[in-house]
């Protein structure tokens, strides 16, 4: 009998344990040590509604899970006024919750940038394209990083970028759009730089243990549940003046990648 609870209890931790990613398991940047404006490394720094951020074209649907979102967002990014992701993602966010990096200690880059979430093993959770930039300069884009990149319980994912042209750089940026489902959440990681950028050998292509990432000196934190109003949506999407705002503040999110 003690042998059959013990066998129960197993089996219920685990089980536990593969669910709970889904509850609150987005992932950040791990290396470099980053700094983070929402309540949490791996919060979301907003929340919004889709088709008034970004309206699609016609005939494109942001009705899919993951996968076909990807593609929806990479048809309705090319056929809007931005030109990256970072642009959108910024135009569309609360400044007060883009993490500021001046200021904070100066690092150098890895060969490659992990990302994921240490206590569960994991890469990325959830589909969308992600940029990385060094000061001004563009070093990394994908439309689809999970699709790239994810490697769900096998440690984190070990992204390439162009580690070149952060030479000089003093700052380093990672954005990260979560498309599973209508309502999109933008993911702000940065870290500040040495300069030496490429010049470093600080090879990073094995999964270590990670660093405890920083609060950025954002005025305040992203509360969990109570949103409250965001930037207005783009210009080429106006909505009636009683119109529900297009912005809400992080929510614990419970969806999951689709393959």
């Amino acid at each position: 009998m003690n042998t059959m609870l013990v066998q129960a209890a197993t089996i219920a931790l685990a089980l536990g344990l593969l669910a709970a990613p889904a509850v609150d398991a987005h992932g950040y940047v791990l290396k470099p040590k980053t700094v983070y404006a929402g309540q949490t490394p791996d919060g979301p720094t907003g929340e919004h509604d889709s088709y008034k951020v970004l309206p699609p074209p016609s005939g494109v649907s942001y009705g899919g899970k993951g996968t076909a979102n990807s593609v929806a967002f990479k048809t309705a990014l090319q056929a809007s006024k931005y030109k990256s992701l970072k642009e959108f993602i910024l135009a569309i966010e609360d400044p007060r919750y883009v993490p500021k990096c001046a200021g904070t200690a100066p690092q150098t880059l890895p060969d490659k940038i992990e990302f994921g979430y240490p206590p569960y093993n994991i890469g990325f959770m959830h589909e969308g394209p992600c940029e990385m930039w060094c000061d001004d300069t563009r070093v990394m884009a994908d439309d689809n990083c999970a699709k790239t990149y994810g490697v769900y319980g096998k440690g984190p994912a070990m992204m390439t970028y162009d580690k070149e042209k952060c030479v000089g750089a003093k700052e380093f940026t990672y954005y990260w759009l979560n498309v599973d489902g209508a309502r999109w959440q933008p993911y702000i990681n940065c870290a500040a730089l040495s300069g030496q950028g490429g010049n470093t050998n600080n090879n990073s292509t094995s999964p270590s243990r990670a660093p405890t990432p920083t609060q950025g000196p954002s005025p305040s934190r992203v509360p969990s549940s109570t949103p409250s109003p965001g930037p207005a949506a783009p210009t080429s999407a106006p909505s009636p003046a009683d119109a529900e705002p297009t912005t809400k503040k992080p929510k614990r999110c419970v969806r999951k990648s689709d393959d």
